[in-house]
């Protein structure tokens, strides 16, 4: 049998904002690179140019919780990489 360690109480708490997170992230990614989402629930509360713009709105809205602030990043940090060079070597 294989060790595997229990869930943290921030995996099991926001268990449904992390599902959610993954299941938007293709969109997020093409539209919001490196921008930071809030998730509650299922629902995407909006996209921010900062972190310290998500937490004080989420804060603002929710108090302390639960919802999720995450980086949009990309899945695959090597491709995300060859488009940022493609990108600039196009400038």
């Amino acid at each position: 049998m294989k060790y595997q360690p229990a869930p943290s109480v921030a995996h099991v708490v926001l268990k449904t904002e992390m599902e959610a997170y993954e299941s938007m992230r293709p969109k997020l990614e093409s539209m919001y690179a490196n921008e930071w989402a809030v998730v509650r629930g299922s629902e995407l509360i909006g996209v921010y140019p900062e972190f310290s713009d998500a937490a004080r709105e989420a804060r603002k809205r929710f108090g302390r919780g639960p919802y999720l602030i995450r980086q949009v990043a990309p899945t695959n940090w090597q491709d995300h990489i060859k488009r940022h060079w493609q990108s600039h070597a196009d400038s």
